[in-house]
């Protein structure tokens, strides 16, 4: 689930294809990932409710606004500041640019996740969704 995706990802990037088709890669991840977590789940209660559907909504759009605006941050300071600075390594293939992006976008994302166990309204969001999981 992981490899191919992004290996697609990378490329349509490399062959100059419009970054939509990116997207529609990234949304037919996602959506194979739930049908795949509904037909073999890891957990079978994990597929019923469990009157936290709320929270577990909440959580989702909280996480994946936060990816997605480190994305967005990410894209904007490489596209106007690193060119500019020549920070960032273009000379390299595109995989391995590709890679240091995925390493520098999910070290912000497991900052947010580390400040998700010590802020508070953010753990209450956190420990909500994972509810089933912490009491396994």
């Amino acid at each position: 689930m992981m490899i191919s995706p992004n290996a697609l990802a990378i490329d349509l990037i490399a062959n100059g294809y419009r970054y939509v088709w990116i997207g529609l890669v990234i949304l037919a991840a996602i959506g194979l990932s739930f049908a795949m977590e509904r037909v073999l789940p890891y957990e079978d209660a994990w597929n019923e409710a469990h009157g936290d559907t709320a929270k577990d909504i909440a959580h989702g759009i909280i996480y994946e606004a936060a990816h997605l605006s480190t994305l967005v941050v990410f894209l904007i300071i490489s596209a106007m500041l690193l060119p500019e600075w020549s920070l960032w390594p273009r000379e390299l293939p595109i995989v391995v640019q590709f890679l240091l992006a995925v390493v520098i976008v999910d070290c912000t994302m497991t900052i947010v996740h580390y400040f998700s166990h010590r802020v508070d309204w953010m753990w209450r969001l956190d420990a909500g969704a994972n509810r089933c999981e912490l009491s396994l």
